[in-house]
């Protein structure tokens, strides 16, 4: 078998039949996305009296209560065993607490009430009905906003374009966590009118579809937000031969030129049509390419800052024209004036020009998925503020972290919560008032996009936490709003954890060598030759495969890992194996 193995060509019929068994999982696991979300682990019911909601609450309480029905009902008798009777109070907002609140009342262990400023406190205060365990149900208990909005984005650009049914689950679990903006990341997955090679064989949305997903979100009061490119990461356009005109680089746009101009109104003009939020996010990120391509050949080397903020101008413009309020990353303002092209330089002084290059109409969003030292965010906070304060118009700093969820199959939770850390307490010092946690999808998407839930969780409850999480609240709530355990969940990031992979980290980024593995040559073993120690991979692959087996047998969104460990243990097995002979 092994001589077989070997004559078909380095271990194509292995690799076939472990992809088959691996991808086998992955459908079966991915069939349930979307499904029912009744509670796994709770017994009693919450009688949900919705007249006592104001009249524009009531659709995004009766959606909650439809997707929980096993846990949730608007009408029962009143000598239903185990029953708890909720009702809410519409209230207004507290000086103490501007950004809204909810306060959930126990008057006794079977009635409640929530005090809510918007729907979206109210249904967070629903979530915090459902994990509150009997012990608990006694009291009052307030969650205070601490930012005016706390947000998620979502990629669907990246290879994965979710169905609206997922999307409205998300939405959901969004807003119980009291997620309260979603920005929804879209480089070419949007109806463009004249434009059909715009996210053609992509899986874009239509207006329509936006459109529905906008009235779902404002519903369980979720602003919804385009976020787009209008200069950089246009790769999936740009191929096309019919937009040559307006490719400088692969994917980047050919400033300066009319036609440029012209198509970015209209992408403007599309992807805000299906919104209430006349906010939008213009992208602006990673452009180190702009003016070296067709540009170069046309007009020579041309200062790459000052295309910069020529083009940024004239797309804050349009955005003023068109009644919009833009926000765009701001890494490429601090490269290009950074002396080491850094976004992180500490030791950058920000000047008079490049505040007075920054239109006033433009929030500057500040990401930072990496640094783990909290005196990183403060600088780098400060310097953004200091962008703002100078400004003649009210322009935010908005910060995005990240759930590490991309380039992996299942999120990194582990190292999401160090960044988290730092991020949130630096986000409260300097008074930030909106704040983002990003799910990007980059290299193919592969990612089970529930997987992130957990960062997204841990993030969410940040935003109600003076100080630090409180972990034992975080896992009954996890529990009861995404039916799974915590701990089962993060168990699963070990498949990018382990001591031999140590050595594969840079610059606080861990590397997924699980997605490596999967796709490698199991006999040539590339990746596997720069570990530092294989001989004892195969059994911890092996060890957590069937950890998670166990977990899946409850939770079957564990699944997908349980049967990717299992795979890898395998390949590793095989690798060891044959180098014993060589």
């Amino acid at each position: 078998l092994f001589r077989m193995v070997v004559w078909l060509r380095g271990g194509r019929l292995f690799t076939l039949i472990v992809t088959f068994l691996f991808f086998t999982g992955l459908l079966l696991t991915f069939r349930l996305l979307g499904g029912d979300e009744s509670v796994r682990g709770h017994s009693f019911v919450v009688i949900v009296d919705v007249t006592s909601l104001r009249h524009g609450d009531v659709p995004g309480v009766l959606e909650i209560v439809r997707a929980y029905n096993h846990q949730l009902a608007v009408d029962a008798p009143s000598d239903w065993v185990d029953s708890v009777r909720l009702r809410f109070h519409p209230v207004e907002t507290l000086p103490d607490a501007p950004h809204g609140h909810t306060t959930v009342h126990w008057t006794s262990p079977t009635t409640v009430q929530i005090d809510y400023v918007s729907i979206n406190d109210a249904v967070r205060g629903l979530g915090r009905v459902l994990a509150t365990p009997v012990s608990q149900r006694m009291g009052t208990i307030q969650d205070t906003r601490l930012f005016s909005k706390t947000g998620v984005m979502l990629d669907v650009s990246r290879g994965a374009a979710y169905t609206l049914e997922t999307h409205r689950l998300l939405l959901r679990r969004f807003a119980l966590m009291g997620i309260n903006v979603v920005l929804l990341y879209m480089e070419d997955m949007y109806e463009v009118p004249g434009e059909e090679l715009f996210g053609y064989l992509r899986g874009r949305y239509s207006r329509n579809e936006l459109q529905s997903l906008d009235d779902y979100a404002d519903a369980l009061g979720i602003e919804l937000v385009p976020c787009i490119q209008t200069l950089g990461h246009l790769e999936q356009v740009l191929h096309w031969r019919s937009f040559k005109d307006v490719r400088d680089t692969y994917d980047v746009l050919l400033v300066r030129e009319n036609e440029t101009k012209s198509l970015v109104q209209k992408l403007l003009e599309a992807a805000h049509a299906p919104f209430r939020s006349t906010r939008i996010h213009i992208g602006f990120d990673e452009t180190e390419h702009l003016g070296l391509g067709k540009s170069l050949k046309k007009n020579g080397y041309l200062d790459q800052w000052q295309v910069f903020r020529g083009h940024l101008n004239v797309v804050s413009t349009l955005c003023k024209q068109l009644g919009l309020k833009p926000m765009a990353w701001s890494d490429m303002i601090f490269k290009w004036r950074s002396p080491t092209k850094e976004y992180y330089d500490t030791t950058l002084e920000i000047s008079e020009e490049v505040i007075d290059s920054i239109p006033d109409n433009v929030d500057l969003v500040y990401w930072d998925y990496y640094n783990l030292d909290s005196d990183v965010y403060r600088g780098m906070i400060s310097k953004h503020q200091s962008l703002a304060e100078h400004s003649p118009y009210p322009r935010q700093t908005v910060m995005a972290t990240g759930a590490w969820c991309w380039n992996r199959f299942w999120s990194h939770y582990p190292h999401a919560s160090q960044t988290i850390d730092p991020f949130m307490l630096s986000a409260k010092t300097h008074h930030i008032n909106e704040v983002l946690i990003t799910l990007w999808g980059d290299d193919g998407h592969e990612v089970d996009i529930r997987s992130a839930l957990p960062a997204v969780h841990y993030f969410a409850e940040h935003s109600y936490s003076v100080d630090t999480v409180d972990m034992t609240w975080l896992r009954e709530s996890f529990r009861a709003i995404h039916r799974g355990d915590f701990d089962e969940w993060i168990a699963a990031s070990h498949l990018d954890i382990h001591a031999s992979l140590s050595d594969l980290a840079h610059f606080n980024t861990p590397v997924s060598v699980a997605k490596s593995l999967l796709w490698e040559d199991p006999l040539l073993g590339h990746l596997q030759a720069d570990l530092s120690d294989v001989s004892d991979l195969a059994d911890h692959y092996s060890t957590l495969s069937s950890q998670l087996a166990l977990y899946a047998q409850h939770d079957p969104v564990l699944r997908l890992p349980a049967q990717l460990g299992r795979v890898l243990s395998l390949k590793v097995s095989l690798f060891t194996f044959y180098h014993s002979f060589i």
